[in-house]
């Protein structure tokens, strides 16, 4: 691999290929052979070649064959229609966002009322699990979110 870079100086664009690094400055070598150096603040652009060419040509006919899938790959559409869909598997907690989308509660006031039955000992909750409850608890949660303080 050979790797090159394009600079702009005098406010003409170059390529060379480069030799070395030397700190802020770049060793490089332009298409006539010629050795020298150039600030590395100037390089726009560095790219990799190959030094070498591709062994044969790649035909068309070679890039458009596709394989046979095997027996064990998924299965086909016809026997994805005669399985029926495929439902999730309800997990047994649910997140306050969950909650909040299915019910139509602002999440910045649930969380404000969540925080407040913590502090008062009304719910107990592990700051750093964030606000997962368990489906049992549903309707607790939802009694503490919607419930209204009159100040």
């Amino acid at each position: 691999m050979t790797t090159f870079v394009s600079y702009t100086r005098n406010d003409e664009d170059f390529t060379a290929e480069l030799i070395k690094k030397q700190g802020l400055f770049f060793q490089v070598q332009d298409a006539d052979g010629n050795l020298f150096k150039i600030p590395a603040k100037i390089v726009t652009n560095t790219f990799e070649e190959s030094d070498s060419e591709p062994a044969e040509p790649v035909l068309a006919a070679d890039l458009m064959e596709t394989p046979e899938p095997a027996a064990d790959d998924a299965p086909g559409l016809a026997e994805q229609a005669l399985a029926g869909p495929v439902l999730e598997e309800v997990s047994d907690t649910i997140s306050l966002s969950e909650l909040c989308d299915t019910y139509g509660v602002v999440p910045r006031i649930a969380r404000r009322q969540l925080r407040s039955a913590v502090a008062k000992g009304n719910l107990a909750h592990d700051a750093r699990t964030g606000w997962n409850f368990p489906r049992a608890d549903l309707d607790d949660i939802m009694k503490i979110i919607t419930s209204r303080v009159r100040g």
